[in-house]
């Protein structure tokens, strides 16, 4: 990197805790930039180096790099992705996550919070690491925009920092010249190649996304980029990835589904119908963790009620992809941070590249479908639907019109579970809270159905269907409705059928006589429509109905309708049944007859009138100013009364708004207290981290020296449960007792060993019982023998945890037995047949000979001593040699050695005596 490029780097490298670095030292000599060891509380600057000190977790916070110690348990979060996600949070779309050459799956968490804020993510080429681990689980979330070789990385770096970053002003992309008609094509060229439309999606978030990508790609403007991507439809499959946001994690907000795991799944398990399946719809499912998620803690409650439920999950997306991803529910090992380990042991497996595999019990029911939210029929009778962080992405009336299918798709009483940042809006009428805090809301049995229409819905031509000699249906159809409404316009009264706030939602009759129907946007609203004359009365019938809960039918009121004064009336009937309608008004409106307009006199121009006529138009006046009086009375009356009731529901407004402005201030010290809980949650986190880093080194170490002894001593060792399952052996193990790989988890008692051993499986048991070790010498088919020891496997708590078996080669040991034993009889043979020859050489000496031990005790005499002392062979052979002479050798005789006595005999008697040692 240059040294003024203007960015700030911070290096996080694996580091020995226990040492001093040398990575300043190190990497000054090969970069310009000023390297720094990291402090706590240090300013970052750009054009500048941090370094993570050894044996600490870094973190950076308003600009400023924060030292802690490492945690006392990690879980599967290591130093690095806990800097990445404090970088995500801090730096937000300015954030640059770079994965180099490393083991394990370092990173991969923090680089998905870097793209959920709207950062950029590169990774090694793994081809070009020396340890290609980290790169490889980086690329394979889908998540990384840029896989270069580390050389070409600073030229990508500082493109994208040009164009991308340093221009973050989306109002001027927005507002450039010709920027919404460039933006429109951009979406063509996605709905042509990808068959989806963006249009629906929030602008601000869109033009962010196409920055990012203009950044990456090295684009400057959005003519450019249009050009660009219309040449690669490679860019256009990324750009569509990107508008996706395809990040999620197993249960995501952990507090949010204990909510679900607490006080939703078991009033549904408890209420459900036991012969239905337990339907729920997960929308934009991504790469499958949220699906699994519901369905591990469906399958727990189910399990913990003793219930036999069916579980009909689906789980829809439109990234093909992701889905794919999903289907395979294999998951790399940083999961380990999101599951707990009992999970992880009861619905997960382990694969032989560390991955999890979701078990095929919570597989099988989870059903997933390419399926567009805002384009395609939604599912229906849904107990549960799951939609979260997704409607943040669209448009207001989008949101509402998802909002309405939603409401639709589920059962009454269903319950709708939204992400943190998403809310029902004003829709309280189709759903009640379960959690403010959480966005659960369950729907209510509201008889209020709205047609749902979706802005992304592809209008398609009808096509006719013909059949031979006989009418197309289309036109058959069509027949029938003409025919049923030219008998509604003549016979059936204009009906208007509204809820309690008077919303029209469904008309049906000659309407247009009483109701204006305005251009442009249609309002709901039933008084907002009325003619002239007829809105005091309809709102003053309408209300008493609703209010008496009965009937009511108001006449003689008079409507302005093409220049003419007609009478009509109203009826408005609450209905009760069937429940599908319950609580909603049907209104009525009738003819009556036609009372025209009073005309000035025709002749009262010409000045003459006739008395007659004069008294004959007054009475008329009188008559129809009376009415109108009476009727001006009621609506005043009316108006009045309106008046009181708007004051009263302004006061309970006024009221509401005081108790939502309550619950703001107590939800702001909720927050407070949410903050302080979180900096100790923090604090704790730290202190865990670090502990089980130290245990997995530790863990690490004890299974590299395990390993490795293991395969050093070349001993058959098997391990079993205590239900004498195998759970491990050593690879002698395998011809031994004809073992594979996969036979890891089956009894002992269906393995054949390549020897005769009936007693293995009782002593098994029996070393079970007693915990004592049993050794038995067993010997196979080609004659070689084996120590076969059984002891009880104790863990660190001292408990039995099951056997351990050994099989300790002999053969060796016995073949050399045997040649030591036959040497040892041929030399013995040979001693006997030399002994025998000497004997017979020592009769034929004239001299006493005699042959004694260390201690003095005789072993031999030949036939001259006998005769000499006048003692038998047997009389002499194991005494001391001083009985031979008793009187020179007083009192004990018994206590002279050869030695002692050699020289004795020599003082006294002057003879010649010889020792020899054999």
């Amino acid at each position: 990197m240059p040294a003024d490029s203007g960015m700030a780097f911070v290096l996080i490298p694996h580091l020995n805790p226990s040492h001093a670095s040398k990575m300043v030292e190190l990497l000054s000599k090969w970069t310009s930039m000023p390297v720094i060891e990291a402090e706590h509380g240090m300013v970052v600057e750009v054009n500048r180096l941090y370094i993570i000190p050894p044996n600490y977790f870094l973190a950076i916070s308003h600009g400023k790099l924060q030292l802690c110690d490492p945690p006392a348990e990690l879980g599967g979060q290591t130093s690095i992705d806990f800097f990445l996600r404090s970088l995500a949070v801090d730096q937000a779309q300015r954030a640059i996550g770079i994965v180099l050459s490393g083991t394990g799956s370092h990173g991969s968490l923090g680089v998905r919070q870097i793209k959920t804020s709207g950062g950029m993510v590169m990774a090694q080429r793994p081809d070009t690491a020396e340890y290609d681990q980290m790169p490889i689980n980086a690329i394979k979330t889908g998540i990384v925009d840029i896989v270069l070789p580390p050389e070409q990385m600073p030229e990508a770096l500082i493109n994208f920092c040009v164009r991308s970053l340093v221009n973050t002003d989306v109002d001027r992309l927005e507002q450039a010249e010709g920027s919404s008609e460039i933006i429109d094509q951009i979406f063509g060229i996605l709905q042509t190649q990808e068959n989806y439309d963006f249009r629906a999606y929030r602008k601000p978030m869109v033009l962010r996304r196409i920055q990012r990508r203009m950044g990456i790609v090295g684009v400057d403007t959005l003519p450019t980029y249009l050009l660009f991507l219309r040449d690669r439809p490679e860019e256009a499959t990324a750009l569509f990835k990107d508008l996706l946001i395809n990040v999620t994690s197993f249960f995501r907000d952990p507090e949010a589904y204990q909510v679900l795991e607490r006080d939703i799944v078991p009033s549904l398990i408890a209420n459900h119908s036991s012969h239905l399946p337990i339907r729920v719809w997960i929308a934009g499912c991504s790469t499958g963790e949220e699906a699994y998620s519901i369905a591990i803690i469906l399958r727990e409650a189910i399990t913990a009620a003793n219930s036999s439920f069916v579980i009909q999950l689906f789980a829809s997306d439109i990234d093909v992809d992701a889905l794919e991803v999903a289907r395979l529910g294999s998951y790399p090992a940083s999961i380990a941070s999101d599951v707990s380990v009992e999970r992880l042991e009861q619905f997960f497996f382990k694969r032989e590249n560390e991955n999890y595999q979701i078990n095929k019990d919570i597989r099988d029911s989870v059903v997933f479908s390419n399926q567009n939210l805002i384009g395609d029929p939604p599912f229906s009778k849904l107990d549960l639907i799951s939609c979260r962080n997704l409607l943040i992405y669209f448009e207001q009336e989008v949101q509402k019109s998802v909002i309405s299918l939603f409401h639709f798709a589920l059962v009454a009483g269903g319950t709708l579970f939204l992400g943190p940042s998403e809310t029902i809006g004003r829709r309280d009428d189709l759903f009640e809270t379960i959690s403010k805090k959480w966005r659960v809301y369950r729907r209510t049995d509201t008889a209020k159905r709205e047609s749902i229409n979706l802005p992304m819905r592809k209008s398609t031509d009808s096509y006719s269907v013909f059949r031979p000699n006989s009418t197309p249906v289309v036109l058959r159809k069509r027949l029938k409705d003409i025919t049923e409404q030219l008998i509604l316009s003549d016979h059936a009264p204009a009906v208007a059928l509204c809820n309690h706030a008077l919303e029209v939602l469904y008309v049906t009759g000659p309407l247009v006589d009483f109701l204006e129907f305005p251009r442009g946007e249609l309002t709901k609203d039933l008084l907002a429509m009325a003619r002239p004359g007829l809105r005091t009365k309809l709102r003053a019938t309408c209300r008493s109905a609703i209010r008496e809960g009965k009937t009511v039918r108001t006449v003689d009121v008079g409507v302005n309708r093409g220049g003419l004064s007609t009478k009509c009336s109203i009826t408005a009937r609450p209905l009760f049944e069937p429940k599908e309608v319950a609580g909603l008004l049907l209104v009525l409106f009738h003819h009556q007859d036609s009372v025209p307009e009073i005309q000035p006199n025709p002749d009262a121009s010409s000045g003459t009138m006739v008395e007659g006529s004069i008294t004959s138009q007054d009475s008329q006046l009188d008559m129809q100013l009376e009415i109108e009086l009476n009727s001006m009375s009621e609506e005043l009356h009316s108006t009045i009364e309106e008046m009181e009731s708007s004051n009263e529901e302004l006061k309970s407004s006024n009221e509401e708004i005081m108790s939502v402005n309550e619950e703001l201030q107590s939800v702001n010290e909720e927050l407070e207290s949410s903050k302080e809980e979180l900096q100790s949650l923090n604090e704790e986190l730290t202190t865990v981290n670090g502990q089980l880093l130290e245990k997995v080194t530790e863990l690490n170490r004890a299974t590299s020296d395990l390993t490795n002894l293991m395969a050093s001593t070349e001993i058959a060792t098997i391990f079993l449960d205590q239900n004498l399952a195998i759970k491990l052996f050593t690879p002698p193990t395998k011809t031994l007792l004809n073992l594979l790989s996969t036979d890891i988890g089956r009894p002992l008692r269906d393995i054949a060993p390549n020897f005769p051993d009936d007693t293995m499986l009782n002593e098994c048991r029996q070393v079970l019982a007693s915990e004592v070790s049993v050794e038995r010498e067993v010997q196979t088919e080609d004659l070689r023998y084996y120590l076969r020891r059984i002891l009880p496997y104790r863990t660190s708590e001292n408990k039995i945890a099951g056997l351990v078996i050994t099989f300790i080669d002999l053969t060796q040991r016995k073949k050399s037995e045997a040649a030591q034993r036959d040497s040892d009889a041929r030399h013995f043979a040979e001693l006997h047949e030399s002994a025998e020859r000497m004997q017979a050489i020592l009769n034929t000496a004239a001299d006493a000979i005699i042959t004694i031990d260390l201690a003095g005790t005789i072993d031999s005499i030949n036939l001259a001593t006998g005769q000499m002392f006048h003692y038998d062979r047997a009389e002499l052979i194991g005494k001391n040699i001083a009985t031979l002479l008793p009187t020179l050798f007083q009192p004990d005789p018994d206590q002279y050695t050869a030695k002692s006595i050699a020289t004795k005999l020599i003082e006294i008697l002057g003879v010649r005596c010889e020792v020899q040692a054999q």
